[in-house]
């Protein structure tokens, strides 16, 4: 089994042509005791969908006076502070050669929201002019992760969007092997940045 037949997500491989779905945070409209999204899991959904040629609109059901509510405006604050910092793997990417790697069983191309849970061996790729950004949807409690999918490739100059800094990678069997930070660095989906990697297909 190839790596991007292990990829699974809202919907299935990278589309040729731009496409765009949407997706509330709660319900349609607003109600007494709804349940919201996290915006780990709208981020996560962002990213899936941004690695394979799409767009999301997000809705937020307004109270009957036109505004949000106080864990709307949360949402809202978290998604703001995510994508300050890690906004460079979305704004103005194209997809890769592959739209990522991941732990979950094989894609059957269904758009599926509700039954993801995504591990740190999920990541979704971007790319942007020289570089290539690799997107973990969550992080590796071992303090390292590995890009099955660059197996082989020259070692690329690495670093975290979040502080800078370079990191030290190691060729592996098993792939590019990324020592994190010794720190747990923002939340939701951690982006890295790899300078030296053939952008797209």
């Amino acid at each position: 089994m190839c790596v991007q037949d292990l990829e699974r997500g809202v919907e299935g491989q990278i589309k040729a042509l731009p496409w765009q779905t949407d997706t509330c945070v709660g319900d349609w409209y607003y109600k007494k005791d709804i349940q919201y999204k996290t915006a780990a899991t709208v981020i996560q959904m962002l990213a899936d969908i941004v690695s394979k040629n799409g767009n999301l609109l997000l809705n937020f059901p307004l109270r009957a006076d036109g505004t949000l509510d106080s864990r709307e405006e949360g949402i809202v604050e978290e998604l703001a502070a995510w994508t300050s910092i890690n906004g460079e793997a979305i704004y103005g990417t194209r997809p890769w050669r592959i739209s990522g790697e991941g732990s979950e069983e094989a894609d059957n191309g269904d758009f599926d929201e509700d039954t993801l849970e995504y591990t740190a061996q999920d990541i979704r790729f971007t790319a942007k002019g020289n570089y290539l950004y690799a997107i973990a949807l969550a992080w590796p409690e071992s303090g390292t992760i590995t890009i099955r999918s660059l197996a082989g490739a020259d070692r690329p100059v690495v670093r975290m969007l979040h502080g800078g800094g370079l990191l030290t990678t190691a060729r592996t069997p098993r792939g590019l092997a990324i020592t994190l930070p010794a720190e747990k660095r923002g939340n939701h989906a951690f982006v890295f940045r790899l300078e030296g990697v053939v952008r797209q297909a």
